[in-house]
């Protein structure tokens, strides 16, 4: 909850001071009521009370009336722009700490989970926000007040009353107790509900394709059903609180008719008999305000087990340590190129064995560096340590002669253009996809050197054409040709390309290594790749297989030294 409050200022306390003074001002408006209820009722025990004089009160209960619709409406407006506001700020929080995340944590938390926290948790937070004024000024005040009143009245009324009141709050007590383990299991069984649901629809072509339908529906209702139960089990708990408070708000009312009828009847003045049916219609109202004043309590604090909850989750992921930091290096760094791999072994949280291990080698500026091996080898590991999507559990990364580690990690990744394994596109336009970095550099000449240039120019809207949701409205290896002119537009002095010509025809491959070539003479390129066609020319090719380096040198001396890399090369050239 700290948190929370954190994110009001200064003058936005203003704001609250106003809101909680027109609250309170609704609370002593809401007694005036049973005040001129009283009056009336005095009034006319005197057969010779002319209506005019009748006339004033009811006019004044209009204007209390009135009043009291003006202050509400501008707590309100106060209170849910103060909400808005805390909402907001805690959303780009949230979203922040997210951006800063290594893939370690976003893996750790997931990406449904995270969805979940940034919208739906914040936004119940933001609800009970908006309420919580209410809670803590006028239903507290209206109620004490309210109960100050009635015991002028009548203590015995006030007796029944505050019973009442005892009995609604053990209840409440109890049903939060009982609902808040249940709260925690909804929010975690959602997460995993929206995660079946996110790989539902984003590998909703495999499914058709494999008429998957039965198994992902299984899976959907091993998550569904579960999730099904435990709200019914809250929500029919939270329910049932209704009729139950709605009966215990008509008890004071039948008690106070039953003793009020009672007392008059045994009364012998007629004027006696109409004070006291004058009071217990005032005592009437009064157990009426009270009973409603804490039912507002009670209900939003029935909403108390999910706020904790939600509150919990959203300071979980605000609170959670980055693994990945800036490094304390203050000196300039000059771009080298030159890249060094220092006995670095790499293991996934949670895997039992290394990824990658005991690597070592060194690129120098201008080299291109490729690396091939058989499917999970290591090889997008070993890319990913170099901008730092991952630090490595051993050794050092040295990129121009200072270890990774110590960079400033927006100095080390302007360094670099990066092509990941997985084509990813972002809603907007090509144009926007491909200055992804923000450098404003030559569209045209970029996606000429990834072959992309005729297809975009082939389009109506050339580089103003939209892009949907994930590119799915381009072909894979047009996705991935735009992606690779998203890295070579960025002003990089490192380029790494991780199995990014596989959607290539080979001819279209030979043409854009050879774009790269021409255009980046100087710049130190490294590709992970499983055809040899596309390394053959390297100037050094590092052959991986089960984390560890196995062969190393150019095409021609790896035919003739490693067995692994004449392997490969035999089985794409049709060689037995």
């Amino acid at each position: 909850m700290k948190n929370i409050f954190r994110q009001i200022k200064a003058r936005e306390y203003i704001w609250l001071v106003i809101a909680l003074v027109l609250i309170a001002c609704q609370a002593r408006l809401d007694l005036l009521f049973p005040e001129y209820i009283k009056n009336i009722t005095l009034l006319l025990q005197n057969n010779n009370t002319p209506f005019s004089a009748i006339v004033p009160l009811c006019l004044a209960m209009l204007a209390c009336a009135g009043a009291n619709l003006l202050c509400g409406v501008g707590s309100v407006y106060f209170t849910a722009k103060l909400a808005s506001i805390i909402a907001k700020r805690l959303r780009t929080r949230t979203f922040d700490k997210v951006i800063d995340f290594s893939l370690k944590e976003v893996n750790e938390f997931t990406v449904p989970s995270l969805l979940t926290r940034c919208t739906l948790d914040i936004t119940q937070i933001q609800m009970f926000i908006s309420m919580l004024p209410m809670i803590i000024i006028r239903a507290p005040l209206t109620g004490i007040l309210a109960v100050i009143n009635l015991s002028k009245q009548n203590y015995i009324w006030t007796g029944v009353i505050a019973s009442i009141v005892l009995i609604i709050i053990i209840f409440v007590i109890f049903l939060i107790t009982s609902l808040t383990p249940r709260m925690k299991i909804v929010n975690k069984l959602t997460d995993k509900l929206n995660q079946v649901s996110f790989e539902h629809i984003s590998g909703i072509r495999v499914i058709h394709a494999y008429n998957a339908y039965d198994y992902q529906a299984k899976r959907f209702n091993d998550v569904n059903a579960p999730l099904t139960d435990t709200n019914i089990y809250v929500n029919s708990r939270m329910s049932a609180m209704y009729p139950v408070l709605t009966f215990f708000q008509s008890i004071p009312g039948i008690i106070i008719y039953v003793t009020g009828a009672y007392m008059i009847m045994s009364l012998a003045d007629s004027s006696a008999k109409l004070a006291l049916f004058s009071d217990m219609l005032v005592a009437f109202f009064y157990s009426g305000i009270v009973i409603n004043a804490f039912m507002i309590i009670t209900l939003m604090l029935i909403q108390l087990p999910r706020l904790l909850v939600c509150s919990g989750r959203v300071n979980e992921v605000i609170n959670s340590p980055v693994s990945i930091q800036d490094g304390n290096y203050s000196g300039e760094i000059a771009k080298s190129g030159t890249i060094e791999f220092n006995h670095v072994s790499f293991k996934y949280p949670g895997a039992g064995a290394n990824s990658l291990d005991d690597i070592s080698f060194s690129v120098s500026r201008g080299q291109t560096v490729a690396f091939i091996g058989p499917t999970g080898c290591g090889k997008s590991s070993l890319l990913n340590l170099i901008p730092r999507l991952y630090d490595a559990s051993e050794g050092r990364i040295l990129v121009d002669g200072v270890d990774v580690k110590d960079f400033n990690l927006a100095d080390l990744r302007s360094r670099i253009g990066y092509v990941p394994q997985k084509n990813i596109l972002f809603t907007g336009t090509i144009a926007d996809n491909i200055n992804f970095s923000g450098n404003n550099n030559n569209l045209e000449r970029a996606s000429e050197i990834a072959q992309a240039k005729d297809f975009i120019e082939a389009r109506p809207d050339s580089y103003n054409s939209q892009v949907e949701h994930g590119g799915g409205n381009f072909s894979g290896g047009q996705r991935q040709r735009l992606t690779i002119a998203r890295a070579v537009s960025k002003s990089a002095e490192i380029y790494l390309f991780d199995d990014s010509f596989s959607a290539l025809d080979l001819v279209t491959d030979k043409k854009l290594r050879q774009a790269l070539r021409e255009e980046f003479q100087d710049a130190t390129i490294l590709i992970a790749a499983q055809r040899i066609s596309t390394i053959i020319n390297a100037d050094k090719i590092i052959v991986i297989d089960k984390g560890r380096i196995v062969g190393e040198g150019t095409h021609s001396e790896l035919m003739q030294s490693c067995p692994l890399y004449q392997e490969i090369a035999k089985s794409q050239t049709g060689q037995d």
